[in-house]
């Protein structure tokens, strides 16, 4: 927000990229005015992100969003609804057996204990496995990232990267997210399948990874704390069931625990349903701003 002359900004690039080396940062990314985008590109040969759209949920918007959470789980359960009354599986460790919320829960452990609950009664009978076997249950439960799911972070990275038409820029190893597992936090979509009249043990079931919500804290001076979502994505052929709806539910509110002021991520100007459906939660767009990296 201060202006500086063109000297002092070389020197503060300069001790910025000395830092990012000290960290083994691969990039420095950082927002300006969209008026001052150009020279910036010119002074310090950056890249300019022209189609990049920064959204955000500002407090009030996040528990507006979370607000609708209720209504949004009961026209899911009327979409998929289950066949079986007691056919039900933990939601964190997906064994037999129900799991009620404790004082010793984490906030983490009771959001995503919520939404599988959610989940727990709906059977997507008509989901991508379903004309395989329609003896089988496909259920979608949430959890958190371990570090034994790198490779399968990784597998949604360039998925992710293939959509947005940017494969190249993906020269990341999956050993990187263990080594850099404490600067970030991911929540993962995983599809359980099996057989619904034997599932008394996990080894009746199978799990798949599909999808992801990647995000970590940032901070502003004007505003304090943000979460800022880095990578949404849910595979192709699970799109359409709500767990990408719910991975934004999830997120907000974890922004809202965490006392953020607000909830950050971006999109690409050219992905309109992408864009739509943030519209249709409540985002709005940051104008008048770039992204330079």
């Amino acid at each position: 927000g201060v202006e500086t002359s063109k000297p002092l900004q070389v020197m503060l690039m300069t001790t910025l990229i000395s830092v990012a080396k000290l960290f083994d940062c691969v990039r420095i990314v950082y927002q300006v005015e969209e008026e001052k985008a150009a020279s910036f590109q010119k002074n310090f040969n950056c890249d300019l992100l022209a189609e990049w759209l920064t959204l955000q949920m500002g407090r009030d918007q996040v528990q507006s969003f979370v607000s609708t959470r209720d209504r949004w789980a009961k026209g899911l359960r009327i979409r998929y609804p289950s066949h079986k009354e007691n056919d039900h599986l933990d939601p964190i460790t997906s064994k037999p057996g129900k799991k009620t919320q404790s004082v010793n829960d984490t906030f983490m452990d009771q959001i995503l204990l919520k939404m599988n609950a959610i989940f727990d009664c709906c059977r997507l009978t008509n989901g991508p496995d379903a004309h395989n076997n329609r003896n089988e249950y496909t259920r979608i439960r949430f959890r958190e990232a371990t570090a034994s799911d790198a490779d399968s972070i990784l597998n949604l990275v360039h998925g992710l990267a293939s959509y947005e038409k940017a494969s190249h820029e993906v020269s990341v190893r999956s050993s990187i997210y263990v080594r850099d597992d404490p600067l970030f936090e991911c929540i993962l979509v995983e599809v359980i399948s099996g057989d619904p009249n034997n599932i008394v043990t996990s080894s009746s079931c199978s799990s798949k990874v599909v999808g992801m919500g990647f995000y970590y804290l940032g901070y502003a001076l004007s505003s304090g704390k943000y979460l800022y979502l880095e990578d949404l994505f849910i595979e192709h052929e699970y799109r359409g069931y709500g767990c990408g709806k719910a991975l934004m539910y999830c997120l907000a509110e974890i922004s809202m625990k965490l006392g953020c002021s607000r909830f950050v991520w971006q999109a690409l100007d050219w992905n309109s349903p992408a864009l739509n459906f943030y519209d249709s939660i409540g985002a709005t767009t940051c104008n008048g701003l770039k992204t330079i990296r």
